[in-house]
Formats: structure tokens, sequence, C-alpha cells
């Protein structure tokens, strides 16, 4: 128990329409919302395979999930900004080599994962060592040498 505000408890409703074992809300302690109706809390929409659809923050930032045929995550794109949120990464994409492993993940600055890459680290051997590339730095890992893309 928290000494100075006391039990503190976060709340989880289940209201998917299809699958009712699927948390729709969260509602953490310093929220003073009760029903699915308020918004300040985090929202999560299904796809009816029960994959997350989209996921809506305290700010109103809307995280929409795209997956690719295999129902791989293919990127998460920030469809919405709410609040005081940085815009200079609006997604996060996924590209998978042929026995499904994710071999890179690159952030873009627009949404649907286009425009120029802002970061991305890319898995390269076969010891799974990984590779960060950013057009703005080069440094030295616990795993050898991140190199920068020009």
């Amino acid at each position: 128990m928290n000494a100075a505000t006391g039990n503190q408890s976060t709340k989880y409703l289940y209201e998917d329409p299809f699958n009712a074992a699927l948390a729709t809300n969260t509602i953490y302690p310093d929220s003073a919302d009760t029903t699915s109706a308020g918004t300040d809390q985090v929202k999560v929409s299904y796809w009816l395979d029960g994959q997350p659809d989209t996921r809506t923050d305290q700010r109103q930032t809307v995280l929409t999930h795209v997956y690719d045929s295999q129902r791989r995550l293919s990127y998460q794109g920030a469809t919405a900004l709410g609040g005081a949120t940085d815009d200079a990464v609006r997604a996060i994409k996924r590209d998978y080599d042929t026995m499904g492993r994710v071999e890179k993940i690159t952030s873009y600055p627009n949404a649907d994962a286009t425009g120029t890459a802002v970061n991305q680290v890319q898995y390269v051997d076969a010891y799974g060592k990984a590779t960060v590339r950013n057009a703005n730095f080069t440094l030295k890992g616990a795993y050898g040498l991140y190199t920068g893309i020009a």
C-alpha cells in the first residue's frame, strides 16, 4: 500500500463484442474514469482473430496496427496525434526473412510507414548481431560496430 495515496488499482474492462476475454479498456489509478465512455484511459479495438487493430492512449494518440498476409505485424502507425506527442517518428515497420523471423525494424516519419527512414535495426548475420542504422551517428555497441546509413 502506498502511504501517501492509499490503495491503488488499475481497472480493466472487457467489452469486445466478439471475444469477452480481450481487455478493451485500461483505467489507471490516476484517472477519474469509471466506464468506457471516458477518455482518460487506454482503449484497444481488435480484429476478429484477436490481434489489436487500434490503441488509443490518454492523450488521444491513436496507434493503428497493420498486418501482412500471414497476419504478422507489418507496422504500427500513429494515425492521430494527441496532446504533446512528438511527431518525428510516426510508424515502426517490421520486415521478415523467409523463415518468418524479424529481419529489420525501421522507423518512419509517416503513419503509413513511408518516407525516409529515421532509424533502422537490422539483424545481419547468423549469430544474430544487430546493426543500428541512422543517418546521424556511428557508435560501438556490445555486439560490434553500429553504423549509419547515408
